[in-house]
């Protein structure tokens, strides 16, 4: 009887064992699978953006001096982007400016050839979306 008993409570403890590590487990693939979703919903709503790089000719800016006219490199046709005038620059010498105006986007600058880095803002809801220029190289 006594072998019995034994065998019984041997048979109990690996039963709660198994259990126990059934629950970490499942606790641990739960833990795991609430990262792997927080890290991608923030990934989907991440508001970086990497601009496309355009060269091609400044051809002005319009009255208001909030867009700028571009005819990128291989196109028969200019191009309007939302310019704003804190848009940081980098000079011909390869200095990167923060503020003050670009010194190649002078009216007499036009036709001269630059790079632009341009961001597609999307529309949401009823506001409308824009090309922006992020930065200019002389």
């Amino acid at each position: 009887m006594a072998s019995l008993d034994a065998q019984g409570a041997i048979m109990e403890h690996d039963t709660r064992t198994l259990l126990l590590r059934q629950r970490v487990v499942s606790a641990l693939l739960g833990c795991v699978a609430i990262v792997a979703v927080a890290v991608a919903v923030s990934e989907y709503h991440s508001s970086a953006a990497t601009p496309q790089t355009i060269t091609g000719e400044f051809m002005g800016f319009d009255m208001t001096g909030t867009a700028l006219a571009f005819q990128p490199t291989g196109s028969s046709t200019a191009a309007s982007y939302a310019w704003a005038p804190a848009t940081s620059w980098q000079s011909a010498n390869g200095s990167w400016h923060l503020s003050g105006p670009a010194t190649c986007l002078q009216p007499s600058d036009r036709g001269r050839k630059v790079t632009i880095g341009v961001v597609t803002a999307k529309p949401v809801g009823a506001m409308l979306g824009a090309d922006l220029i992020v930065w200019v190289k002389c």
